[in-house]
């Protein structure tokens, strides 16, 4: 996980200029809400890793019982990455990136919170 992230921040930083279309107040608005929605689901990922007897990850990239630490790397890149993807994609194509991801992320917060996880900051 350490190496992805490391990987992930020598690749954006170098090119971070070379946006597609500059981004606009929705294309700042809907990565808002996405990253708000990224900290929910990561706050809610950390209480499956405090209780492994009770609860299991699906995402196939934590495994079923992750650990404090892998998950805060996972949602660090993850965000890192998000804001990447959305930066190098064209402005027309932006926002149907973020619906998607938005959609992705608050079914996963109303899922964890409808069977009773918290939030484990």
């Amino acid at each position: 996980m350490k190496t992805a992230f490391i990987i992930i921040i020598m690749v954006l930083i170098p090119v971070g200029g070379q946006a597609a279309d500059k981004w606009s107040s929705q294309d700042i608005a809907l990565e808002g809400v996405y990253l708000g929605l990224m900290v929910l689901d990561w706050g809610t990922t950390l209480d499956i890793a405090e209780r492994p007897r009770e609860y299991r990850e699906f995402n196939p990239f934590l495994g079923a019982h992750p650990a404090r630490a892998q998950v805060n790397v996972y949602f660090l890149a993850s965000g890192i990455l998000h804001v990447g993807i959305t930066h190098f994609l064209p402005a027309k194509c932006r926002p149907y990136w973020q619906a998607v991801t938005i959609g992705i992320s608050g079914a996963s917060v109303a899922n964890n919170l409808s069977i009773g996880l918290k939030f484990a900051w």
